[in-house]
């Protein structure tokens, strides 16, 4: 049974034990043929440590997680050229979060930025999904959870994890004034340590500028594809032949300790998919 001690990382973890998989390569995971379903790797890798989230199979078949009770990993930022593979990784990491996290621990909010404002979408301690667009409330939205990080950063207070999902950096930061810049980047750089999580996908096709002092307050960044030789080399101080030979949609990195890990998603199987917060990520929307 596969465990949980990091080998590579104190945040983001490759199993020392592998169950009986081959390695992803002759899984035929490279063609995208006879993929797992998150489903069934987490079968596989059960019991895991409380709070622990399956980001992907890497190349030699060990999964990679990571633990929201860890806050080394920082605030989490899924960064590539085309919004659909960015989806992808994104609602498998959620998929893999309402799956092994009760929703009494682990609370939800999708942010989805739009010309005409912002869907949200919250998953409270029920686990029962609420919808409702508030395009005047995203401000206020990202003022809420700054200020519950600095009650729980100054007050010690404590209540379960909080992870704010924004569909679209790059479109949310056109509904906010510097104040709300302000209080994003305060929270996306102290949120982590707080039991407050910020996940977000940054399109860099569509990116109008690039606010590098933003990108740096998140600890790590999840990249696809990208095209650029100079952009990648600059987010992942590697080679850029790296970044652009990766599968759109299916194949992923992480920069760990100087070391580029290559990983796999799974797929989605249909109850997973008809998750509304997981619809709401499909690629169609």
């Amino acid at each position: 049974m596969a465990t949980a001690n990091s080998v590579s990382s104190s945040y983001l973890s490759v199993a020392t034990e592998a169950t009986e998989r081959p390695a992803a390569g002759s899984m035929g995971w490279r063609s995208g043929e006879n993929t797992p379903t998150l489903q069934a790797v987490l079968k596989d890798l059960s019991p895991l440590p409380q709070y622990t989230v399956f980001l992907g199979i890497c190349e030699d078949g060990l999964p990679l997680l990571m633990n929201l009770a860890n806050p080394s990993a920082g605030s989490i930022l899924v960064m590539g050229d085309q919004a659909f593979a960015n989806k992808s990784l994104v609602r498998s990491l959620l998929a893999s979060m309402i799956a092994l996290i009760p929703p009494d621990q682990a609370q939800i909010t999708l942010v989805s930025p739009g010309l005409a404002g912002c869907e949200v979408i919250t998953r409270d301690e029920s686990g029962f999904p609420t919808l409702g667009s508030r395009p005047e409330e995203v401000s206020d939205l990202i003022w809420k959870y700054t200020a519950l990080t600095e009650e729980r950063l100054y007050g010690h207070r404590h209540g379960p994890v909080k992870v704010l999902v924004i569909d679209g950096l790059e479109s949310l930061i056109l509904h906010l004034d510097q104040a709300g810049l302000e209080h994003l980047d305060w929270l996306v750089l102290h949120g982590p340590r707080c039991g407050v999580w910020v996940v977000a996908s940054q399109d860099l096709e569509r990116v109008k500028f690039f606010d590098d002092h933003l990108v740096h307050a998140f600890g790590t960044r999840l990249l696809g594809p990208i095209g650029s030789p100079q952009l990648a080399t600059y987010l992942s101080g590697t080679q850029p032949e790296v970044l652009a030979s990766l599968i759109p949609g299916v194949q992923f990195c992480v920069v760990m300790e100087e070391e580029v890990v290559k990983f796999w998603l799974p797929r989605l199987d249909g109850s997973q998919a008809d998750d509304p917060l997981i619809r709401a990520l499909a690629p169609s929307s």
